[in-house]
């Protein structure tokens, strides 16, 4: 949300009475999404979204597609899963991800700006994980070490082993 920029987890646009409705207005992506998004498709890597929503699966599905819709994501994503709001829900999609493509859990990286809810579940059940660098991304830590932080995006390139490129010469 723009209100406030990678400070709050931005679960609570949808809680809030007064911007619910219009909470696709209240949002940008994260920086350097688009760019980096561009690179993992180029490079043939495929693109999972995984996204906890507090509402029901149906109501989830709808506004986690209107989203992508929304930033015209659509082409740049092979699957989009909107999960149950329990970190476990991430943990098994990952691993039903990975069963229906026949990949193993070294082939898997899970990138996400929230400990709770991306990285923890990632590790919990193997997966690589890296965590984008946020205010809120300390949230039910507990001191937890994370191995691999990064402060935005392009920070991703590397460890896929692809060359870093100035991003602001990219578009989509």
């Amino acid at each position: 949300p723009h209100a406030t920029k990678r400070t709050r987890h931005p679960v609570w646009l949808y809680l809030d009475e007064q911007l619910k409705h219009s909470y696709l207005e209240h949002m940008s992506l994260t920086p350097q999404a688009a760019e980096t998004l561009t690179l993992l498709r180029e490079n043939g890597i495929m693109t999972v979204i995984l996204s906890t929503h507090p509402h029901e699966a149906e109501e989830a599905a709808r506004l986690l597609d209107e989203k992508v819709r929304h930033f015209e994501l659509t082409d740049y994503f092979d699957e989009v899963y909107a999960t149950a709001e329990y970190p476990k829900a991430k943990a098994e999609k990952m691993l039903e991800v990975l069963e229906r493509h026949n990949l193993t859990k070294d082939e898997a990286l899970m990138v996400g700006d929230s400990y709770k809810w991306d990285y923890a579940p990632a590790q919990s059940v193997e997966i690589d994980a890296v965590l984008i660098n946020s205010d809120y991304h300390q949230e039910n830590r507990e001191n937890e070490p994370v191995q691999k932080l990064i402060d935005d995006l392009d920070g991703l390139l590397p460890l896929l082993g692809l060359p870093a490129v100035p991003l602001n010469t990219l578009s989509i």
